[in-house]
């Protein structure tokens, strides 16, 4: 069974561990909580428009998608190092297994996050062009991984910088100058 408890209106347990490799040390990504709740965030919006299209009022799924941004501003964003951070650590103290390993205290920031936010169309305008130069410069310590790499073409695109660095970001990926004969 699916469990997605909340805090302050951020998603902080999933049922499958994230794991990814710094060097050769493992690390847990606090359990997702900052992409899950972009993808919260952003199925609210679609919540709200299809509410409103088949008649209802979306208000329900506009506030709570409001509150939401809001915690991701106040308890996610570093101002420090100008990023989202995963999640807030420690939180899970249900034991580690196969499936769920246990949280740990460190602050972690993959870009993951930071697409999220950017695809749920939550991010500042005064702080996205620095977010994304980071993200597509591989400023982080993690590179995105490639099924993630939808989401960053869906932040790119709700940026309006697809074109920018849409291309750029594929070629990276698989060289799509290869295929198409265009100069990369």
């Amino acid at each position: 069974q699916l469990s997605l408890r909340k805090i302050e209106k951020l998603i902080y347990e999933r049922p499958i561990g994230n794991r990814s490799h710094i060097g050769s040390a493992k690390v847990v990504l606090s359990m997702g909580m900052g992409v899950f709740t972009g993808f919260y965030i952003k199925a609210l919006e679609y919540a709200a428009k299809l509410t409103e299209f088949c008649g209802g009022d979306p208000e329900i799924y506009i506030q709570r998608r409001k509150q939401s941004a809001n915690a991701v501003e106040m308890l996610l964003w570093d101002e420090k190092t100008g990023v989202y951070i995963d999640g807030i650590p420690g939180l899970n103290k249900r034991g580690c297994s196969k499936w769920l390993p246990l949280d740990t205290e460190n602050i972690t920031s993959s870009p993951h996050t930071s697409i999220a936010m950017l695809a749920a169309g939550i991010v500042p305008e005064h702080r996205r062009n620095r977010l994304l130069e980071k993200i597509v410069d591989g400023k982080f310590e993690i590179g995105i991984q490639m099924y993630y790499m939808h989401y960053l073409f869906d932040a790119l695109e709700a940026c309006g910088c697809f074109e920018k660095y849409g291309m750029e970001q594929a070629d990276a990926v698989i060289p799509v100058s290869k295929y198409t004969g265009t100069v990369a």
